[in-house]
């Protein structure tokens, strides 16, 4: 258990903050979403895994449980099947497609057309969640991108310093 606890603390932030953001995102999905209320109030309360759009739901689960999955196969020692596609990018395309269905959700829940003589709607908590989640997944992904980006800077501090060159122009002189 303690290595465990001392893999995940090793991890780098990026990695740490999608590995927060997939548990909050699978978390959000067996919440409310969205609650409606009628002319005779009665009412009906959907989660992010429920109601009309019960696959929007389960694909943001499924989104969340992979990018938890890849994120933390350094910690378990197990080995990710080859994606042909980096880690970085693996982690910025599932979140992006998580937030783009969470705001497609948003816009149907609250569409005027949605619902038959509803009066009142009210977002529910798992949709916050979800929202909060996927973004700070994007977050994570493009930190995971750029940490080279900042290694590089912080290796070669020095000399760009002696030598007067910006952060642009040596970035630029490492990618030529």
């Amino acid at each position: 258990m303690k290595n465990i606890k001392e893999s995940l603390l090793s991890l780098p932030l990026s990695r740490k903050i999608i590995v927060v953001s997939a548990l909050l995102t699978s978390i959000s999905v067996f919440l409310p979403w969205y609650k409606d209320f009628d002319f005779f109030k009665n009412g009906a309360s959907y989660l992010g895994i429920t109601g009309p759009l019960y696959l929007i739901g389960l694909l943001i689960l499924v989104s969340a449980v992979l990018s938890a999955l890849v994120s933390l196969a350094s910690v378990f020692k197990y080995k990710v099947p080859d994606l042909k596609v980096k880690d970085e990018h693996f982690f910025i395309g599932a979140s992006s497609i998580s937030l783009l269905l969470v705001l497609i959700a948003s816009s149907i829940y609250f569409h005027n057309k949605f619902g038959v003589n509803i009066l009142d709607k009210e977002v529910g908590i798992g949709l916050i969640m979800a929202f909060l989640g996927t973004s700070l997944a994007l977050v994570g992904g493009v930190m995971d991108l750029n940490k080279g980006r900042f290694q590089y800077i912080k290796k070669h501090a020095d000399q760009m310093a002696d030598l007067n060159i910006s952060v642009e122009e040596a970035i630029k002189n490492n990618n030529e």
